[in-house]
């Protein structure tokens, strides 16, 4: 499960640093809002399926 969850994260780290190689600079911060969004959420529902 831990292993499952950090290999999952690994995987968007490197999604996000394509989107970010990729992204202009106006598109940036836009992506960066998405971006934290989808870990906000991401998080949220983790910590509420191990809890």
């Amino acid at each position: 499960m831990q292993i499952k969850l950090h290999a999952k994260g690994e995987l968007f780290k490197q999604q996000l640093s394509v989107l970010f190689l990729f992204s202009r600079s106006e598109q940036r911060m836009r992506l960066c809002k998405i971006a934290l969004f989808f870990v906000i959420t991401c998080w949220q529902s983790a910590i509420s399926y191990v809890l």
